[in-house]
């Protein structure tokens, strides 16, 4: 037996095999795998390695965070915990759109594509049970865009995947090998507990051969009723010898060196499954690990952050940007999970209310700092939204230019005629909470004011390199934001030197490759833009 575990000290599993995906003449739907059986490798996977599912039910709560930053009332709560759960776990997801716009989660597993035509697949079949189509038959579903009416439609979640066309893989999959492995070696353990913590029992029995069959059996039976549990039942090789002793013996199969084993084969197991899913650190699943943390509080801050960056944020931009595709709406965001662990870390109770409060207060700081300019005393002369924003040069007018010391009463771009100010525009039913209280406040503001606003955290880890700032004045309510500023020129009422229709026709004709002494401040593209519109929806570089 020694010999034998000797040769069984290197274990090498073969490299994971997809299962073929074939477009089948006799059916109007492509299957994942021969009978599904990706999707059922995927959820016994699941529910027979405790590593994998520990990940996956801590990624999909990642996923989810606290929920959208809006009223979900085009999908529960209880829906989309459905729908991250099925990302983590197939890499993919699926939903019914209602034709009264809910949305509706219904399980991957259970969807299954048509045929494509020319490139597209236009329909989806759903089965509550594939193994069995003659009880549940398929029910043939448009795919969203292909719905006539007041009909339900399904839509997939689903990120480009080299190779694949009609499934995603999930990102794990080389690891489903090793999460069989770690199954197995749950079964054998247990298996092993109940056999006496051994390979099992030769029962010697030194009285003779029995006479018959039906006599061993007899015996048989009494032996196992005396020496085993119904657990046990089978756990023993019985010898029938011919021997002058009366006595019988029982003796264990033993493997030297089984403990050793075990661990290599259980920490194999769990360091590639880790690996696949890019685990940063098991501290955050709550396996215990030397590490060159000062802390634990820092390892779990420091693996959270990077698994967020690496492995949730790519997975949450799929799903938002399916529920823009199916909703229309814009700026949708999903509130980090960060936050809790954070205000918890620091044993306090954490509530929304208590997330918004940075929010709250520079959108309000910002607001207090703006005015609602006095018609009596300026005129509106020009509102454009424009790359290259001006201010408006007395010194092509001939006029003394000059500066107020009222840092608040006056911008450095306004001049004695002319002020400048810049208004927050754009979509008029926001969803983040700064561009409603921008957007309801009404007001204009000096360039400077919006510059401060940007040294405050609006919304936090959304600056460059993960930082809490960013420039308010160039990405206004940040990445995928619909708002824009829009630059109001004032001219001063009753005054001597240029009247409204003057200085319109002015700004109209002033162009700065043709007159050199009035040149306009450039201020940087993006003011006038949409974070949607700019270049990765407006994200800065991590």
């Amino acid at each position: 037996m020694k010999e034998l575990i000797n040769k069984l000290q290197v274990i090498q599993m073969s490299n994971y095999v997809r299962p073929e995906i074939k477009e089948k003449s006799n059916k109007d739907w492509v299957e994942n795998g021969e009978g599904n059986e990706m999707y059922t490798e995927i959820i016994d996977a699941y529910y027979g390695s405790p590593t994998n599912s520990a990940i996956i039910d801590s990624y999909s709560r990642m996923i989810f965070g606290l929920g959208l930053n809006v009223n979900q009332n085009f999908v529960s709560k209880k829906e989309l915990k459905k729908v991250c759960t099925d990302m983590a776990l197939f890499g993919e997801a699926s939903v019914e759109i209602k034709p009264d716009g809910k949305i509706v989660h219904v399980p991957k597993q259970k969807v299954l594509p048509s045929k494509a035509i020319d490139g597209v697949v236009k329909s989806y079949w759903y089965s509550f049970d594939w193994s069995d189509t003659r009880k549940y038959e398929p029910i043939e579903i448009p795919a969203f865009g292909f719905a006539k009416g007041k009909e339900s439609s399904i839509y997939v979640f689903r990120d480009y995947q080299v190779g694949q066309f009609y499934f995603s893989n999930p990102s794990y999959i080389s690891a489903l090998p090793y999460c069989e492995l770690e199954s197995e070696l749950a079964n054998y353990y247990i298996n092993h507990v109940k056999n006496g913590l051994s390979f099992g029992h030769i029962i010697n029995v030194n009285d003779g051969i029995p006479e018959s069959e039906e006599v061993k059996n007899k015996m048989d039976k009494q032996i196992q009723k005396q020496l085993t549990g119904s657990s046990n039942a089978g756990k023993f090789l019985i010898s029938y010898n011919e021997n002058k002793d009366k006595a019988t013996t029982v003796e264990a199969l033993e493997v030297s060196n089984a403990h050793e084993q075990y661990q290599f084969l259980t920490k194999e197991a769990q360091d590639k499954i880790c690996i696949a899913h890019k685990v940063v650190s098991g501290a955050i699943l709550g396996i215990k690990e030397a590490t060159g943390f000062s802390s634990n509080a820092e390892q779990i801050e420091t693996a959270f952050n990077e698994t967020m960056l690496n492995v949730i944020t790519p997975i949450q931009e799929t799903l938002l940007d399916g529920l823009e595709e199916i909703t229309g709406l814009q700026g949708l965001e999903i509130i980090p999970l960060r936050k809790s662990m954070t205000d918890e870390a620091q044993g306090g109770q954490t509530t929304l209310a208590m997330k918004k409060e940075p929010v709250d207060l520079v959108a309000d700081a910002l607001i207090d700092l703006g005015e609602v300019v006095d018609a009596e005393e300026w005129e509106l002369i020009d509102e454009k939204a424009i790359e290259g924003e001006p201010t408006i040069s007395e010194t092509s007018l001939k006029l003394a230019k000059t500066f107020s010391s009222s840092w608040k009463a006056e911008s450095e771009q306004d001049t004695d005629l002319f002020k400048i100010r810049y208004q927050y525009a754009g979509n008029k039913t926001p969803q983040r909470e700064f561009c409603q209280k921008m957007m309801s406040a009404n007001k204009v503001y000096r360039k400077e004011d919006i510059d401060l606003a940007g040294s405050k955290v609006v919304n936090k880890g959304f600056g460059a390199n993960g930082a809490d700032t960013y420039s308010i004045w160039l990405y206004k309510g940040g990445a995928r934001c619909q708002h824009f500023w829009m630059r109001k020129i004032y001219l001063k009422k009753n005054n001597s030197s240029l009247s409204v229709n003057e200085a319109r026709k002015l700004i109209n004709e002033l162009d700065p490759s043709d007159r050199a002494d009035a040149r306009w401040e450039q201020n940087p593209k993006e003011v006038a833009q949409i974070p949607a519109d700019m270049p990765n929806n407006g994200f800065l570089p991590k």
